[in-house]
């Protein structure tokens, strides 16, 4: 796997299909932790996982 640029920014990293199921289904999508950036894109990739 190369993503070592992604590593250096573990915060601003796109979540995974089965990440963002994991964190919808707990209901923890809007975690601190999540930028607003990454929120909008994961809104995003949540239609299609859907």
């Amino acid at each position: 796997m190369k993503t070592s640029n992604v590593q250096k920014t573990p915060k601003y990293r796109l979540l995974h299909k089965e990440e963002l199921q994991q964190l919808i289904g707990h209901g923890q999508l809007h975690a601190k932790r999540i930028p607003p950036k990454t929120l909008t894109k994961a809104s995003r990739i949540t239609k299609y996982v859907k």
